[in-house]
């Protein structure tokens, strides 16, 4: 056999296995990176893609070779005397532009892949790499070939390494690898694919390897798991269980803490819509599906979350109210929504409480009702023995008056007193239960002429000596004017009655305002009260001074709670024992919500 021919069939062995090679590598770096070889039938499909690499490359080979034959007859046709000079150079140099032809074809396709690739004999050292492997080092393709791993790696890593390719010559199998090796200063994570290479005797010459960096996906899924970790502990923390919904399959994932949370078996924690529908009350099944409906059917993915509070059922056969919320996850591929994913939250106790409170508020209602039917009914059923009683005595005192001393006659004026003052209090006490059932009609009120034309009229039963200090100006309010003077009747009446018995009387009335309240003070300089009993002042027929030193029915301030109240504000006061007091009250600037509270205690303030 001559040189020549052992030469080309020896390029042509060799440039069989590096097209093979190229073609192995092209279609595994693609494959790698659109995830085709997930499973075995995978790998058939790769195997025969490489006979199909292989197969072009013979074709394109013989393409060459014919365009050249058809160059070296247009030679002889045009010299014949060439022909011994085409002869030997088709002969001779032939075999090695071939073979540096698949060499260059080789290397262009091994740059191209973004991957890592390269090639070590069976002693491990490396034949060939490409471009990716030497700019990960730095290094030219002719610096790094001949070396081996320990060379440029650590010990450890070079005997991780050199492991890997002693598994693969002998098991003569592709193996998958997880390598992590250092990069400038910090540690890269490899999924190293490798498998042998073979001569045409079939001895293993070599192991070829395909790596790539998957250090930023490992780096995002340990932030994910890190993430999931802090969601889970939170919501562990918080006493939440996280739920799933699938809208594609209707199925619900959720985590164990809700099976626990409904004292349920937790042998799976994925339910179908039947399972799903039967933890759910009956009474809140359609409200949740037309809720859900609703969230879903908006034209955008709704910012806000999804919430519904509903009753579960747990494993002991009871309804447990729970929160529940949600939010829609949109895919990036077709931007369609698949699933719902919240949290569930344990409110059965608050939920319990907030009926129990609504039940109290209700029987609160019902009996102050019926305490003013009954107030209401007994000022009725009690006028007529005091209009009998006032009769006779009337009677007494007109027919029989020469039969009385003046002890008698003392007496009967005692009665008279009485039966005038039980009648006020009856009036009183008509006047507060009617308050609960008056249609309030608010008006712009000026409140500065209601002040005068009240203090004229109480300050003219005490004699006329106080005094009334008004500011410059006061607020107009939004109220019942009918109501309001009542209130101003009453704080007035109020004021002059404790400092009659001062020399100068002085009435003195302060307003501020806000934005949402109008603020009344009125002062007086009279006897004071202590504040220790400031919380009875404004309850109904509580008094902090004796009868027979301040007369009244008790039920004055107790009408200026009610009245004020009803007209969304606050009532306070706050005084001192022998230098007056101060009583406040609190309008809204604008018609407030109707508030179920009722007067009852007092506020004490400092002004």
């Amino acid at each position: 056999m001559s040189i020549g021919t052992s030469s080309g069939k020896w390029g042509r062995r060799v440039g069989s296995v590096l097209v093979l090679v190229a073609g192995v590598g092209a279609l595994l770096t693609i494959g790698l990176a659109l995830g085709w070889f997930r499973t075995t039938g995978a790998w058939v499909v790769g195997g025969l893609g490489v006979v199909l690499v292989w197969s072009i490359w013979q074709w394109q080979g013989a393409v060459l070779r014919h365009r050249r034959a058809e160059q070296a007859l247009q030679a002889l046709q045009a010299e014949p005397g060439a022909a011994n000079a085409v002869h030997s150079n088709i002969a001779g140099q032939g075999p090695e532009l071939r073979l540096e032809e698949s060499r260059q074809l080789l290397q262009a396709i091994l740059d191209f892949s973004p991957t890592i690739i390269f090639v070590k004999d069976v002693e491990g050292r490396y034949l060939m790499v490409n471009r990716g492997y030497s700019e990960f080092y730095g290094l030219t393709e002719d610096a790094i070939r001949g070396k081996n791993d320990t060379e440029l790696y650590s010990e450890a890593v070079s005997q991780m390494l050199r492991a890997h390719d002693q598994h693969v010559l002998e098991t003569g199998t592709r193996q998958s690898y997880l390598e992590r090796v250092p990069f400038h200063g910090e540690v890269r994570d490899y999924i190293s694919v490798k498998f042998p290479l073979y001569d045409a005797r079939g001895q293993a010459i070599a192991v070829c390897g395909i790596a790539t960096d998957i250090s930023e996906q490992i780096k995002n899924e340990r932030l994910l798991r890190e993430k999931e970790q802090k969601i889970q502990l939170a919501a562990e923390g918080a006493g939440l269980a996280l739920w799933e919904w699938d809208l594609t399959t209707h199925t619900l994932q959720a985590d164990s803490r809700l099976f626990e949370l409904l004292h349920q078996p937790t042998e799976t924690t994925t339910l179908n819509r039947t399972a799903t529908l039967a933890l759910i009350h009956p009474d809140e099944r359609a409200g949740l599906r037309q809720a859900l409906t609703g969230y879903l059917d908006q034209p955008t993915t709704p910012a806000a979350p999804f919430r519904l509070e509903l009753r579960l059922l747990t494993g002991t056969r009871e309804w447990k109210w729970v929160l529940v919320q949600g939010v829609l996850r949109t895919p990036e591929t077709d931007g369609q929504p698949r699933r719902l994913i919240g949290i569930v939250q344990d409110v059965d106790a608050q939920k319990k409480y907030e009926q129990s409170l609504e039940q109290q508020n209700q029987k609160i209602l019902d009996t102050n009702r019926e305490l003013e039917s009954f107030s209401y009914t007994v000022s009725h059923d009690l006028r007529a023995p005091l209009r009998s009683i006032d009769g006779f005595v009337r009677i007494l005192r007109q027919e029989y008056t020469d039969v009385f001393d003046a002890e008698g006659r003392r007496m009967l004026s005692v009665i008279e007193d009485s039966v005038q003052h039980m009648n006020r209090l009856i009036e009183a006490l008509l006047n507060y239960s009617r308050l609960g059932r008056l249609e309030i009609r608010r008006t712009t009120l000026p409140t500065a002429p209601i002040f005068e034309e009240v203090f004229q009229e109480v300050n003219a039963t005490y004699g006329g000596s106080a005094q009334l200090r008004l500011p410059d100006a006061l607020p107009a309010v939004f109220a019942d004017r009918n109501l309001l003077r009542i209130v101003i009747w009453n704080l007035v009446s109020n004021a002059l009655k404790f400092s009659a018995k001062k020399s100068r009387p002085l009435v003195e009335v302060e307003a501020t305002s806000d934005e949402h309240y109008h603020t009344f003070i009125i002062k007086d300089n009279g006897v004071g009260f202590d504040m220790k009993d400031v919380e009875k002042l404004f309850q109904v027929f509580q008094r902090l001074h004796v009868a027979h030193q301040f007369e009244g029915t008790g039920i004055g301030l107790a009408t200026v709670a009610r009245i004020v109240k009803r007209h969304g504000g606050q009532v306070a006061a706050v005084a001192v024992p022998g230098q007056g007091a101060s009583f406040t009250f609190t309008l809204p600037v604008h018609q407030p919500v109707a508030s179920t509270w009722e007067p009852g205690s007092a506020v004490a303030m400092d002004v």
